[in-house]
Order: C-alpha cells, then sequence, then structure tokens
C-alpha cells in the first residue's frame, strides 16, 4: 500500500512548516506596507527642500566667516543638554546672510549626526505649507529607524494622515511617534530640525499656525528635537512666545551683518 507523502511527514515537521510559511506571509506583508508607506509620505513631501537636494540653492558661508554664529548654534543643539530651550530664533533683515548660516550649520550637524531634518522655504517654489511637516516626517525616518517603524506603519494603516490640515500632521507624523517610542521604552537620540524662510512660505496665517503648533507641542518634544527658525521678519506668534510665560522654550538672536546680538 502506498501511503500518502503528507502522512509519511510528522506532525511536528507540519506545523513547523506552517509557521515558517506564516512568518514569511507576515514578512513580506511588513515590507510591502513598509514600501507603500514610505512612498505615501514621500509623495506628500517636497525632497526638493532638503539640504543634499539637487534643487537646493547652494549659499554657505564663505570659509572663515560666520564663524561665532556658527559655533553657538551647533554649541545649543550638541552640548546644551540642560538648555530648557527647545526653539531657536534668529531673525534679521533679508539678505544679511540668515540663510547662508542655516545651511553651513545644517551640513556640520549632518557630518556629526544631529540633524533630524531641514526645510527650506523657497518663494513660489517651495513654499506650500502643507508639505512642511510630511517633508520633515520623511527626513527623520531616514535619520531615526526607530521612528521610521512607527510613522510608515500609522502611515500604512492611514494613509489620509499625510493630506491632513497642519496641525493634525505635526500631531499624528510628529508627536504621537515620538510618544509611541517613549512607551516602548525606546529612547530617541536628540536631534536638531531646521526651518528656514518661514516668510517666504505662501501665506501669513499659515506661517502664525506653524509657529503656534510647533510652541504648543514644544514641551513633548524637550531634549528630543530642537527646533530652529530663521526668517526675515519679527512675527507676532513669536513675540508671543518670547515676551509670554513660554519665555524659556525659545533662545531668540536677532542678526544684522556683519554681527550678531543675543536677546
Amino acid at each position: 500500500m502506498v501511503v500518502p507523502l503528507r502522512s509519511r511527514i510528522p506532525r511536528t515537521s507540519r506545523t513547523h512548516a506552517a509557521d515558517l510559511a506564516s512568518s514569511f506571509v507576515s514578512a513580506n506583508e511588513t515590507l510591502v506596507n513598509s514600501a507603500l508607506g514610505i512612498d505615501i509620505l514621500y509623495e506628500a513631501s517636497d525632497p526638493g527642500t532638503a539640504i543634499d537636494s539637487q534643487d537646493h540653492y547652494d549659499r554657505r558661508c564663505f570659509p572663515g566667516t560666520r564663524e561665532q554664529y556658527i559655533s553657538d548654534i551647533t554649541y545649543w543643539v550638541t552640548e546644551s543638554v540642560d538648555s530648557p530651550a527647545s526653539m531657536y530664533w534668529m531673525r534679521g533683515p533679508a539678505d544679511v546672510g540668515k540663510s547662508a548660516i542655516a545651511q553651513t550649520c545644517v551640513e556640520k550637524l549632518k557630518d556629526t549626526g544631529h540633524l533630524g531634518a531641514a526645510f527650506f522655504f523657497t518663494f513660489k517654489k517651495y513654499d506650500n505649507p502643507l508639505r512642511l511637516f510630511t517633508s520633515i516626517a520623511f527626513q527623520l525616518t531616514t535619520a531615526l529607524p526607530d521612528y521610521y517603524a512607527v510613522v510608515i506603519e500609522r502611515i500604512s494603516k492611514d494613509r489620509s494622515l499625510v493630506g491632513k490640515k497642519i496641525s493634525a500632521q505635526f500631531r499624528s507624523l510628529i508627536v504621537e511617534p515620538l510618544q509611541e517610542l517613549g512607551k516602548q521604552g525606546k529612547r530617541v537620540q536628540p536631534k536638531a530640525i531646521f526651518i528656514d524662510g518661514l516668510d517666504e512660505c505662501a501665506g501669513g496665517d499659515a506661517q502664525a499656525e506653524i509657529i503656534k503648533i510647533i510652541t504648543l507641542y514644544i514641551d513633548l518634544l524637550l531634549h528630543t528635537y530642537k527646533i530652529l527658525f530663521f526668517n526675515s521678519f519679527s512675527h507676532a506668534a513669536f513675540s508671543c512666545v518670547l515676551g509670554g510665560s513660554n519665555i524659556h522654550l525659545c533662545y531668540a538672536m536677532t542678526c544684522f551683518w556683519p554681527s550678531c546680538r543675543n536677546h
């Protein structure tokens, strides 16, 4: 009598094979969802705003110039761990070199592993406020593997997250993944997030909203993200931060040519 092949295979072997097959399917689904999630986030972002983008205009400081600014900013990001401030604001007239300082600092911090993300607004080109936080989130996925896993899973489950209003984007793509990592007992290495040229963002209301959103959640980002703004105006929303009860949250610097003065 011919015994069927299935009957000749021990039950334990069949169970092991089934477990392996199930694990393979699960792993394959995870890879597919991960690829899908990162593609959705990429399409909702503006890659041209990143420091190493082909579209990014090279405007770094000339060697030997602006050294005190650069030293102060990079020290604040990397060494001032006990500073209560999580925001840095460089303000000043147009064309005094704020963007050059920002780019130079971004490149140095990228080299040392302290950069999380950098978004450079460009008037009438990269000025969509709805793509600010999606772009920052996309860049953070390349800098923080644990963050990548959390945010991509969220997007894979709900792709509408990238199309929500900017306050919801910031909460669901930046704040909540950080909180989830905390629940998992995973410590996020402190990173800097640069936002340059906010005054070139389309719409004054959107500019004010971006500042207010970040200010609202800044306590939750303390010791994890340090956010740096560079812009050409004294915005009322910033003045509110500096003049109110949250003054300890923001370090401000007024930039002139060729010197800079602390406030």
